[in-house]
């Protein structure tokens, strides 16, 4: 017991008043012996001694009296747990709706038995008990607007909104989750919080592989007040799984010219406990059938890659789908798709520096024979690339909108005011491409101070003076084979179709010899030196090659290489201006339009059905709409308003998560972890209290009762003290005496 006021405990002496009064209200009579008296005394002593018992109670009660009025001012605090109770519960339900609860059980789905398992629970509530049920997947969400009452309406409510649900195509993040519950506003005062997440016992999602973050959990839940306890109901079953998976669809170029082949590639794994049966996978664009591909049987955990290559004529967004046949488990990861955009035009800004007399020492003639862009013609369109290219002077370069070129190329220009660098530094950090390609008109002093600007400017490293002879061509630097992991130069490293081992560099330009393993090379001469360096600025990226694009100093112009890598050059420099469409779940969506064509509002329609509204912010010159809450896989449909072009949609694809598609449940050791490190329980009782962690309930007032049992007492004292009074002066009838006279 506790007090709030305990300073007028002090006057609980005051207790001995009414007995003080009692003692010394007792007077010492003077005792005149009668005989006459005698018989009556005898008689008055069993009177006397009840006298003295009521006396007594009389006493008593006004003690209780001067108790009670003393303990009430100091406000006593006892826990309801002495009386065999706990109090009112603030229970929070982590439902588990993740794309793996969709998991078929015969008849019924794994989500199925999670939901009769809410309904046990429910049905262990009290009336005065409040519940609140938090969505796993994607992220957490509260289902409910706050806490509700327990009592049978509002659970027979909630229930029937539980049954509408379905399992989405998103991952749950549990310790994400069970830390959201923690935190929670409480239901009320002298609640007790019980926190149990009901879920399949898929492994993915646990973390179980970090018990500090656990700990961290279990910290948490013991430092709120009172304790939180945190349980795990498990609503899964261990019977075999049969899981063939398409754990996710690629495509070599999200963005393709008209025309240009996309390779679609499929990976393919089995999941499930047993071997999987051959079986196909068909292939869809939009509405289109593309081919079948035979898929092998695979031993559990084993996984093959599925590929399709495909040209499309057609300018525009399409959807393509691929299904595996037949039927499993999970019927939700049997099938996967991604947006793929096909274009007509990607503006590229070809810049040339000093004009030459011989036409065969000009970078950009052969620049534009790469892109299959006639000669002396000025129509881009004539062009059979997707690269649309426009060719200016480097003294024109100033006077030019860069926001409208998705790519930058400088062909051996000569040096460049330094605000048109700053130019050209902001517009790669909007997500620009630029491709420097330096040569004799490169300026090494110049080049330093604006591009490298001590490790900060476009250039990922500075430049030493050019080494080489361009009329000794007996004397040459070989390439090495380029690496094969790099979009950049994967198909640049096929040396079995292209020739780019035969590429002869006399002269180039020398990079710094201190370069770092952080900066990229695309290019190595054979001792190793680099003749290519990568750099990534803001939300662009930067190439430096040292040696320019034509003829004279390399023999790369007349090589089959040369055509490849200027395609994927561009592509790989132009590929973060484009509009990115397949996303990651959390990855930010993102799309810029111009602030003439829009009014800077947008509405984005979620796989959810819910829809946003967008503010687009202002940079550089365009209106950039943001949205980053993609956690939900599916399509998403962006609407940019218009107020003379009309509104313009734009579609984003969100893939699943590929791990949501391995239904390994957790081990006995990663739920002991769980155990240990996070303090979870385990088990069918949502409300099991383990040993050594009792919860009491916060304590209750009890001035109340007893200034209630004040005023009883002060009834009862009343009452007895009037009793009391009439006992001792009761009227008795008078006795009359006749003389008697004897004669």
């Amino acid at each position: 017991m506790s007090f709030l006021s305990p300073v007028f405990l002090w006057g609980l002496p005051l207790v001995a008043v009414p007995v003080l009064i009692h003692l010394f209200g007792k007077r010492k009579l003077e005792v005149i012996r009668w005989g006459a008296m005698e018989f009556l005394l005898a008689s008055a002593t069993p009177r006397r001694r009840l006298m003295r018992l009521k006396d007594l109670l009389l006493m008593l009660l006004r003690a209780a009296v001067v108790l009670a009025i003393v303990c009430a001012l100091a406000q006593p605090m006892i826990s309801s747990s002495r009386f065999g109770a706990t109090g009112p519960r603030d229970v929070i339900l982590v439902l588990d709706n993740s794309m793996s609860t969709a998991r078929k059980l015969g008849a019924e789905t794994v989500f199925d038995r999670e939901l009769a398992e809410v309904v046990r629970l429910c049905q262990q509530l009290n009336a005065g008990d409040r519940v609140r049920v938090l969505l796993a997947s994607p992220k957490p969400d509260w289902f409910t607007a706050g806490p509700i009452a327990a009592d049978a309406p509002h659970v027979r409510s909630l229930l029937a909104r539980l049954r509408e649900l379905r399992p989405n195509d998103g991952a749950a993040d549990m310790l994400e989750c069970l830390q959201r519950a923690i935190v929670a506003e409480p239901a009320g005062k002298d609640f007790t919080r019980f926190v149990t997440a009901v879920t399949d016992g898929q492994a993915h999602g646990w973390r179980a592989e970090t018990p500090g973050a656990w700990s961290s959990i279990q910290g948490l839940a013991r430092k709120s007040s009172p304790p939180v306890l945190t349980r795990v109901v498990l609503a899964g079953a261990p019977n075999p799984i049969v899981n063939l998976a398409i754990e996710k669809m690629t495509v070599g170029r999200a963005v393709l010219g008209v025309g240009q082949p996309a390779t679609l590639t499929a990976s393919v794994k089995n999941s499930g406990t047993t071997t999987s049966e051959p079986t196909s996978l068909s292939w869809r664009g939009g509405e289109q059938s593309l081919g079948v591909s035979a898929v092998p049987s695979l031993q559990p955990g084993a996984g093959t890659t599925v590929r399709l290559s495909q040209p499309f004529a057609t300018p525009g967004v399409t959807e393509i789908s691929c299904k595996l046949a037949g039927q499993d488990d999970l019927p939700a990861d049997d099938s996967a798709r991604l947006l793929l955009e096909v274009t007509r035009a990607v503006r590229v800004l070809l810049v040339e520096g000093e004009a030459k007399t011989d036409p065969v020492q000009s970078d950009t003639q052969y620049f534009l024979a790469a892109l299959c862009y006639h000669d002396g013609s000025k129509d881009p369109s004539s062009s059979a690339s997707a690269f649309q290219p426009k060719t200016i002077d480097y003294q024109r370069l100033p006077a030019e909108d860069l926001s409208v070129f998705q790519g930058v190329v400088l062909a051996n220009i000569p040096r460049l005011s330094p605000d048109m660098v700053e130019h050209l530094r902001h517009y790669v950090n909007m997500g620009g491409g630029l491709w420097i390609a330096l040569g004799e008109q490169t300026d090494v002093r110049a080049f330093n101070q604006a591009f490298f600007d001590q490790g900060v400017g476009l250039s990922p490293l500075s430049l030493l003076q050019p080494v080489g002879d361009d009329r000794e061509l007996a004397k040459f630097t070989a390439l090495a084979p380029p690496a094969a992991d790099h979009p950049a130069t994967a198909l640049l490293a096929d040396l079995q179709r292209l020739d780019i081992d035969r590429v002869r560099v006399y002269r180039r330009h020398q990079f710094s010899s201190d370069i770092g393993s952080s900066v990229p090379v695309l290019l190595r001469a054979e001792g190793g030196a680099p003749l290519a360096v990568e750099k990534n600025l803001g939300r662009g990226r930067v190439i430096v090659q040292a040696f320019p694009l034509g003829l004279a100093w390399s023999n790369l112009p007349l090589c089959h290489s040369f055509v490849v890598m200027v395609h994927e050059w561009l592509w790989y420099l132009t590929e973060p201006s484009l509009v990115k469409r397949n996303l990651q779940p959390g990855e930010l969506l993102q799309v810029s339009r111009s602030i003439s064509g829009s009014d800077g509002i947008a509405s984005l329609e979620t796989p959810s059905g819910w829809t946003a509204q967008l503010v687009g912010s202002e940079e550089d010159g365009r209106l950039i709409f943001r949205y980053p809450k993609t956690q939900l896989p599916g399509d998403y449909n962006l609407t940019v308003s218009g107020a003379a072009q009309g509104p313009r949609s734009d579609k984003f694809l969100v893939s699943r998560d590929p791990d949501e598609s391995n239904l390994t449940p957790l081990s006995p050791q990663q739920i002991g972890t769980l155990s240990e490190a996070g303090g979870l329980a385990f088990g069918s009782d949502p409300f099991y209290q383990p040993p050594g962690h009792q919860v009491i309930a916060q304590p209750r007032a009890l001035a109340g009762w007893l200034l209630l049992g004040l005023v009883l007492v002060m009834v009862t004292e009343a009452a007895v003290a009037f009793w009391l009074a009439r006992q001792r002066h009761i009227a008795l009838p008078a006795v009359e005496m006749e003389p008697t006279f004897r004669v």
